[in-house]
């Protein structure tokens, strides 16, 4: 796991406004787009009540949609 590169890709992501299929190393896959990114975590979903957050570190793999 890369977490440089995983950290890059959502944040190319959220730049481009494109939706991200992340696979997370407990087995949970999720879907969206990035609203917020920081070091140690990221949201999924632009609307603020139904976002989701989760670690950077949980991350398995990115796919850009």
């Amino acid at each position: 796991m890369n977490i440089q590169k995983n950290i890059r890709d959502i944040a190319n992501a959220m730049y481009d406004h494109r939706f991200v299929k992340i696979s997370l190393t407990d087995g949970r896959t999720v879907m969206g787009r990035i609203s917020d990114i920081s070091n140690i975590s990221f949201s999924i979903g632009l609307n603020p009540r139904n976002r989701s957050r989760f670690r950077i570190d949980l991350i398995e793999s990115v796919q850009l949609h």
